[in-house]
């Protein structure tokens, strides 16, 4: 009972580079821009930039643990179904942070 997968056409074949292109462009540009904040983010923070240093180091190990899983995760559930979780996700916890300030004792 093995089904066959359908053969991508030609021209995902072409796109697919172009969008992995985009993507590790994006994250690379990410990366830069918190290396080029830090100096301004610290100075807000009344922190010194070496201290902040972990901030870079923390963002960049989180992304590198939780691409792969959501690759994985996409792939075991669906992309569909896994998109719809991430955008519940990011909707969701933005909006209940504020909650949690207005009602600290819940």
């Amino acid at each position: 009972m093995s089904e066959e997968l359908p053969q991508p056409t030609v021209s995902i074949k072409k796109i697919l580079p172009l969008i992995l292109a985009t993507a590790i462009f994006m994250q690379m540009l990410d990366s830069t821009i918190l290396n080029t904040s830090l100096p301004s983010i610290a100075k807000d923070l009344k922190e010194s930039p070496l201290n902040m240093q972990n901030a870079i180091i923390s963002y960049v190990l989180t992304l590198a643990v939780f691409m792969p899983a959501s690759g994985f995760l996409a792939d075991r559930f669906g992309t569909k179904r896994f998109s719809s979780f991430h955008l519940f996700c990011s909707v969701w916890v933005p909006f209940s942070a504020p909650c949690h300030r207005i009602l600290p004792s819940w």
